[in-house]
């Protein structure tokens, strides 16, 4: 039997196209893989820090509280000018020999307190259960903790990115303590855990994997049969490059490669069909661990005042009841049910002594209370993402009247975002359903009537009516727990 080089079975046109696919294929396929896992760990250590800066400033505020100070009798200028600048914000603090140190204003009086931080830091770790390698440092980069076995030395160190340091071969996402409600001057770092090594070898295997196997069934190839082969190739390459364009972007595709009835370039079509489903499996997989974090956010406010995670998952629940009703885009309707299990975030920085209490708020303490949609909406404002932006959204406005009676803003009708007006039906439907501390649980009939009670004064009218339209499917959410 006649051999045959590959140049002459394949045309210049082909031999172009298959250097051109691998040229820019494989070098974007890298790139997307590696933006995307680092915009991904971000986004996740950027939730992280957040949760941990406002636990660790709790501890810090609670400890400082139980501790007594000292009298400073001739205070230096710089406590002096920094104590005018800081007012009433918590004092003026400094870190020196991983000792935190706290002056302030108490009847006229300099009073200094001190703290012992790495057994604070530790523990808060601990609590959030946080088992990556991490790094925690004073404002001039001085090591307070530190879980890192290996020597290095921070002071020599910049940024390589938007809050990404490189340290030795190590990747750390880097935040300061800028929180509003801090004065404790602190940088956390934690490992992001990126081999860019790892990344460019697997993919340059499977690609260099994928045109070899072309070459060499191409080598193989009879040359009567070249004409219907490189027609049925071309077909073939055009199907996997749309699918391949629409995985790389993320979408979840039901799709099937349609066979070549040619028994070499079918075994490339399982191949790559292999590929293909493995990153779709990852895409599913980075889905399920940010269902799981939405979960932990949600979860992390309401273990706090013992409310049971039943009440947000309902609230879930009722508030995808009503989404479906008012919006077509699937994708929409989805994510009122994970955002609105975080409508109320905002209350992990709210004391113990406020949220635990049995009994009716005074005013003082209510305001204090009310700052936990906006303390919600900084937390999840953070991350530039339209799921994220609903939660927000939702943890802002879900205490809105529809008479202007609300708060945080005292918006009226709708000037409230509809993600508000949404929520706000859903929480407290659920919550006069619920027995609390002070109060026992209304019967489903009474709470019913009092959300029609409020139609255009808490609640809007229009939602409302949406609500009762889907009042025997919501009924089915309660008689099941039951």
């Amino acid at each position: 039997m006649k051999e045959y080089s590959i140049k002459k079975l394949f045309n210049s046109h082909m031999l172009f196209l298959l250097a051109l696919i691998f040229t820019f294929l494989f070098p974007t396929t890298v790139y997307f893989n590696i933006k995307n896992e680092i915009n991904y760990k971000k986004n996740s250590f950027n939730i992280i820090s957040s949760i941990f800066f406002t636990n660790l400033t709790k501890t810090i505020n609670d400890e400082l509280e139980k501790s007594t100070g000292i009298i400073v009798p001739n205070p230096s200028d710089t406590i002096l000018n920094a104590l005018k600048e800081v007012g009433s914000l918590g004092g003026y603090s400094i870190i020196r020999n991983r000792e935190l140190f706290n002056y302030t204003y108490n009847n006229n009086k300099i009073i200094l307190k001190t703290l012992f931080l790495p057994s604070i830091i530790k523990d808060t770790m601990r609590k959030l259960n946080i088992n990556t390698d991490y790094i925690v440092t004073s404002l001039n980069k001085n090591i307070i903790l530190s879980n890192i076995r290996f020597e290095f030395n921070l002071h020599n160190k910049h940024l390589i990115s938007n809050n990404i340091i490189r340290i030795k071969d190590r990747y750390f996402y880097i935040r300061f303590n800028n929180s509003t409600y801090s004065t404790y001057p602190i940088y956390v770092l934690f490992d992001m855990n990126i081999d860019l090594f790892n990344y460019i070898f697997k993919s340059a295997l499977q690609w260099s994997i994928i045109i070899f196997i072309i070459f060499g069934i191409t080598y193989i190839i009879n040359k009567n049969h070249y004409l219907k082969i490189q027609k049925n190739i071309e077909d073939f390459s055009k199907e996997v490059e749309t699918f391949g364009i629409q995985i790389l972007k993320g979408k979840n595709l039901n799709y099937s490669l349609t066979k070549t009835n040619i028994k070499e370039i079918d075994n490339i079509g399982i191949m790559i069909d292999k590929v293909f489903k493995n990153n779709i499996d990852y895409i599913n997989k980075n889905k399920k661990l940010t269902q799981d974090i939405i979960n932990l956010l949600g979860n992390i406010s309401e273990f706090r005042d013992e409310i049971t995670g039943n009440h947000i998952i309902r609230v879930g629940k009722v508030a995808k009841i009503l989404a479906k009703s008012i919006f077509k885009n699937d994708t929409i309707i989805e994510n009122y049910y994970y955002a609105a299990q975080m409508h109320d975030i905002g209350k992990i920085g709210i004391p113990d002594s406020i949220l635990l209490k049995s009994g009716k708020l005074n005013d003082k303490e209510f305001e204090i209370m009310k700052k936990h949609a906006k303390i919600g909406y900084n937390i999840l404002k953070k991350i530039d993402d339209d799921f994220f932006d609903l939660a927000a959204k939702i943890a802002l406005y879900h205490h809105e009247k529809f008479n202007g009676m609300g708060y945080p803003k005292g918006l009226k009708g709708e000037d409230i975002p509809i993600e508000g007006r949404i929520i706000a039906i859903c929480d407290v439907f659920d919550a006069l359903i619920s027995e609390r501390p002070y109060k026992k649980a209304f019967s489903f009939e009474d709470a019913l009537k009092i959300i029609k009670t409020g139609s255009g004064t808490h609640f809007d009218p229009k939602i409302v009516s949406i609500f009762l339209k889907n009042i025997e499917e919501i009924r089915i959410i309660y008689t099941k727990e039951k």
